[in-house]
């Protein structure tokens, strides 16, 4: 079999996204993770999943 001729179903569906500064409220907090979970929620309905398991992650630049 070669590489890309075949189809995978995915086994989770993420998202990731660099944020171009140090957020330092709760509200503005909020805002990304509302746009990361439309993203992350437009793909499931597109794929027909249903989800159980949220998880959240944050890295710092230090």
């Amino acid at each position: 079999m070669r590489p890309g001729t075949h189809q995978v179903a995915p086994k989770s569906v993420g998202h990731m996204m660099t944020l171009p500064r140090d957020y330092g409220t709760i509200e503005e907090i909020k805002v990304v993770l509302l746009e990361l979970t439309e993203l992350v929620c437009q793909r499931c309905r597109a794929l027909g999943f249903m989800g159980h398991v949220v998880s959240v992650g944050c890295m710092g630049a230090d």
